[in-house]
């Protein structure tokens, strides 16, 4: 082979030679990314981030969606604690459930709140009063008794520089036996418990039939309804006989002494 044709080859031979270093560079780099220990492994996609065979714990995105997914605490139906995010000396459930509460009536919410036990703040009137529900929400038409127990759901006291009204020991929004909210003034009511604690009238028409079923599993209760059902034949109101009114009055006293004992009773089907 002469000089010109070996001039004429060398650059063709140099470009295989490059070729073949590239491939081999190549094919290097190529195991390098795809080793445990490449550098250029991070920023390719690897098993451990698609999830394809990790085993047994899931990807990221499968841990965040499973816990999206769980389900939530259920609300209690009637809160079992004093509210202490305010750090006030009452015993009181919390505002926002308060607020709701007192938007209507939920007879089977109170005879739960008033078992005995119960951690809420009982209060008693010192004397007749009407009923008033300042918070701008459903109530009973009526007067609250002498004597009548109510339980503290929120306690408006007279800050310093603010105008007194009353006695200055400020104004309480409180819930009735019957389910309704009224609202008082401090010089209104009292801490100290009478002998016998009066209740609002409980209507056994508004309870449902699980907190009625469950009221009539105790026998003294049980006959004292069952008493009161055959005199009455049905009413408690309007024309009825002297007889019915006072089993009426027995049953209903019966009724509270049973819930302040401590009574067994289901959530309420009505709450706010």
């Amino acid at each position: 082979m002469n000089d010109a044709t070996t001039k004429r080859l060398m650059p063709r031979a140099t470009l295989a030679c490059s070729s073949v270093l590239l491939c081999f560079m190549a094919a290097c780099g190529a195991s390098s990314a795809n080793s445990p220990g490449g550098q250029a492994s991070e920023s390719l996609p690897s098993e451990s981030s698609s999830g394809e065979s990790v085993a047994p714990e899931p990807a990221p995105a499968e841990t965040s969606d499973e816990a999206a997914a769980a389900p939530a605490e259920p609300a209690l139906a009637v809160p079992d604690a004093c509210d202490t995010s305010r750090g006030e000396g009452d015993c009181v459930p919390p505002p926002g459930w308060v607020s709701k509460l007192c938007k209507g009536v939920f007879a089977e919410v109170a005879l739960v709140m008033f078992r005995g036990h119960t951690p809420w703040q009982r209060l008693y009137l010192r004397g007749k009063t009407r009923a008033v529900n300042a918070s701008g929400g459903a109530t009973v038409e009526g007067e609250l008794t002498r004597d009548e127990e109510v339980i503290v759901l929120r306690h408006r006291k007279t800050e310093a520089g603010e105008m007194q009204i009353g006695d200055g020991s400020g104004q309480y929004d409180a819930l009735r036996w019957n389910g309704s909210c009224v609202s008082l003034e401090g010089g209104e009511v009292t801490t100290r418990k009478p002998g016998k604690p009066v209740q609002a009238r409980i209507e056994w028409s508004w309870l449902g039939p699980g907190m009625r079923s469950a009221l009539r599993k105790n026998a003294t209760l049980n006959d004292a309804f069952q008493a009161r059902q055959k005199e009455c034949r049905g009413a408690t109101t309007g024309a009825v006989s002297k007889a019915c009114e006072r089993l009426d009055l027995k049953f209903l006293d019966q009724l509270g002494e049973y819930v302040r004992s401590g009574a067994e009773l289901p959530a309420p089907e009505t709450h706010p």
